[in-house]
Order: structure tokens, then sequence, then C-alpha cells
């Protein structure tokens, strides 16, 4: 839909697993291909937490091979499944926009992907020194919605680090590095963590 919906969460909430589960979730229960942007983690690492997640069976214990023959079977089965998933992951570390854009749009051509998920909109390495701080993150979030929601028309999913509740100068519904997540994303939801007393849902 040409959209830019960012999540914003404090630190330490979760933000690269929810993003995760979320691509995971529209790309094999709802059979949408989906492009995924990763800061951190390369193809192989994302996909092996993929496969200890749907197995049950620890990411170490499977790239180790420290399996007994039923896990074997089990592992090599969801292997399969998840080659057959219309999931097309990418390390964005050392990146420029320009190549996020580029690489996204030739995802788009050659496999259809409705849904780009850029797991967290955040100061890479390799940018530190390069400018103001904030205009650095405006402009990754203007390629985010301009050059690929917009001109792809497809949702653009992204993360970014909020301040938590508990802050004492009243910046709790407030992004940390920059204000231009509230100017240019079209919907925000905040992520937070909490405990069973703060939950009103009655289970």
């Amino acid at each position: 839909d040409g959209a830019l919906y960012v999540f914003g969460a404090p630190e330490k909430v979760g933000k690269s697993t929810f993003m995760l589960d979320l691509a995971w979730f529209v790309a094999d229960k709802l059979n949408i291909p989906v492009a995924y942007a990763d800061t951190e983690m390369t193809t192989e690492e994302t996909l092996l937490r993929i496969c200890s997640k749907l197995s049950g069976i620890e990411e170490d214990r499977i790239s180790e091979n420290l399996l007994d023959e039923k896990e074997e079977l089990l592992v090599d089965a969801w292997w399969e499944h998840i080659k057959k998933v219309k999931f097309f992951h990418f390390n964005v570390n050392m990146m420029t926009n320009a190549e996020v854009e580029s690489r996204v749009k030739l995802l788009q051509l050659q496999h259809g992907i409705r849904l780009f998920v850029y797991d967290y909109c955040k100061i890479q390495s390799h940018e530190a020194g390069l400018g103001r701080p904030d205009l650095i993150l405006a402009a990754k979030l203007d390629t985010l919605k301009e050059k690929i929601a917009k001109q792809c028309n497809i949702p653009v999913i992204t993360s970014g680090q909020m301040y938590p509740k508990t802050d004492e100068r009243g910046n709790h519904n407030r992004f940390c590095e920059t204000s231009h997540f509230t100017k240019l994303a079209d919907v925000i939801c905040r992520l937070d963590r909490v405990n069973e007393e703060e939950c009103d849902i009655d289970l």
C-alpha cells in the first residue's frame, strides 16, 4: 500500500526478534513474498534461528550436528520447508541507502515481493562519524518511505528505539535518536514488555 509502518520500543524489548517473527509469519503462513533486511545477522544465522524455532531444537545443537536420528529427520524436514517459503533475507551492514533500495527493487522484479521489513533503523558502524546522527537516520527513513514504499507500492515495516515509559523527563512517547520517525511514518506502534499484573486480558 506504499506506507511506512514503524514499531517503536525501548532498548532490550526484543525489536529484532519481533520483526523477524512478523516477517516470517507473513511469508510462511500468509504465503506473501517478503524481503527482510537484517542489520545484524547473516542469512545463514537467521535461517538457523528460524529452523530452531520451528523444530524446537537449540541452535547450537543444529549447527554442531549434535542430533539423534529422530531429530535429524525433523530438522531436515523443516529445512526443506524453509527453502520453499518466499522469504528473501539479506544483511544490510555496510550497505548504502541506494544499495538497499536497488536490492529491494531487484527482489520485487525477480520474486514479486509484497512486503519489505527493515529490522531496525539505526546508525550502522560504517555510518558513525559521517554527519549528524538524526540526519543520517532521516535519510534512511526517507529511502524506506519515498524510494521503496511509494515507488514499489508495497508496505515497509521497520523499528526504532523509544524512551522507556519510566523516563523521568517525560519523553516516553518519543523516539531516542530522531524526530523523523514521527514525521515520516504513516503508522506508529509502541512495543513494551509487560508483566501479568499489567495485562488487562482475561486468560
